[in-house]
């Protein structure tokens, strides 16, 4: 009975941890105005009763983790020093001091422990698609039912349907339509989300839940990202391709063997290819004459390396945008398009060589735990999210940072280290 009690006790933390890191990742929640939901200071309880729960007496952390928790922490602390200040104390505290050396010895602990968060957001997320898709649509017919004010660069209105907050707006064919947001302020954020649950529900399970796939597609399509719609469709076509062969649980079952490729399979593939593409140049036809997002993520990267120029090893400043901005062609500033959308050079720009190493160690670290595992479905997970960070904003985000925390453990672990054995619970 205790068992069960410490049992349902840990799935339901993972749960609310799950929910909090989504909510994190710039909802309307997270950035509202007029109330303060504490978010990030519920993330930092949830994750030190998770520590608390996972750890078992005898457990013994191995010298090398602990050595490098130490000099991690000193350099932590040397960069608050140098390059933190005002307000932004406490976010950087909260995420860089404690919550990833926090996560990173509880991942040592529990190596199972993100699998099966990232699986509850996802679930989460199919939810979130499934509520938003219907709030969208129904929005078109019907009154909105009010008005939430959040602050998004400055305070905005954001018109109210249920878990649709209507915030952007797409000119399509001299059309103005209102892009699926979600709960989220922008739709690129949205689109982050699910890519991320989309590249879970594909591969983290043996039978792929068709409804919750498909219920993802259509979201990512009503959220106008050329970026999304891009990588929905590699997505689809590596499942196709490789199916779950490349992608089984250790221990489970017996490692498939590659069947031989069929002259059809090749065929129905080229021909995916081939419609994909006349999609993807259509799509990067009208973004590039509508809202000059390619020559914007060039800029962006000019920006943010003579931002990091200025200092190469702790970078400009912790949350310090501002100074990419000033680094941006004047062009962008006159005509108000001063929105970032790398999060690769954010990183490098703020954080240096000290933030730049942290990212790479944590993602190279999950990469690397998934192929000598062979759970090939982690290093595709950390391989979306890497592609991603290089079109989106959202480095400093508890859900990235968690992703970070699990590849520094992984470093940790020994190649011959027996793992438990993972169930593939399909049902929460």
């Amino acid at each position: 009975m205790k068992s069960y009690k410490r049992h349902s006790l840990r799935s339901i933390l993972r749960w609310i941890m799950a929910v909090l890191l989504i909510f994190e990742i710039n909802s309307v929640f997270y950035n509202s105005y007029n109330i303060n939901f504490h978010i990030s200071e519920l993330i930092g309880v949830v994750s030190l009763i998770i520590v608390i729960t996972e750890f078992k007496s005898g457990i013994r952390l191995k010298r090398e983790l602990l050595v490098f928790i130490c000099v991690y922490e000193l350099l932590a602390l040397l960069y608050l020093a140098i390059s933190v200040d005002g307000e932004a104390l406490i976010s950087y505290s909260m995420k860089f001091i404690f919550f990833i050396p926090m996560m990173t010895v509880v991942y040592a602990v529990n190596s199972n422990l993100l699998i099966d968060i990232v699986k509850k957001m996802s679930r989460f997320t199919v939810f979130l698609a499934g509520m938003s898709i219907i709030s969208y649509l129904a929005s078109f017919v019907l009154p909105n039912l009010g008005t939430f004010t959040i602050f998004w660069g400055k305070v905005r209105q954001a018109e109210n349907f249920l878990f649709f907050f209507s915030s952007q707006r797409q000119e399509i064919a001299g059309h103005y339509v209102m892009r699926n947001t979600g709960i989220f302020c922008e739709a690129p954020m949205y689109a982050f989300v699910l890519i991320m649950a989309l590249a879970v529900e594909l591969f983290f399970y043996k039978k792929t839940k068709t409804k919750s796939v498909i219920l993802l597609i259509l979201t990512i399509v009503t959220t106008y990202s050329v970026t999304a719609v891009i990588l929905m469709m590699c997505l689809m076509v590596a499942k196709y391709y490789y199916g779950n062969i490349a992608f089984e649980w250790q221990g489970d079952y017996e490692i498939y063997k590659r069947r031989k490729k069929s002259a059809t399979r090749y065929l129905v593939v080229l021909v995916g290819v081939i419609i994909a593409s006349i999609g993807v140049y259509y799509l990067m036809k009208f973004k590039m004459n509508t809202g000059l997002s390619y020559s914007k993520r060039i800029d962006d990267y000019i920006a943010g390396f003579a931002a990091w120029r200025q200092n190469p090893i702790w970078g400009v400043g912790y949350g310090k945008g501002e100074i990419i901005t000033a680094n941006m062609a004047e062009w962008r500033l006159k005509y108000t398009q001063s929105g970032y959308s790398n999060s690769v050079m954010y990183i490098v720009a703020t954080m240096g060589c000290y933030g730049s190493v942290l990212y790479i160690a944590g993602i190279y670290g999950g990469i690397r735990y998934g192929i000598n595992r062979k759970q090939y479905f982690i290093s595709m997970q950390y391989c979306v999210l890497l592609i991603l960070l290089f079109v989106t904003v959202v480095p400093m985000h508890f859900y990235v940072l968690n992703y970070v925390s699990f590849g520094i453990a992984a470093s940790f672990y020994g190649r011959k280290q027996q793992l438990q054995e993972i169930k593939d619970n399909t049902k929460f």
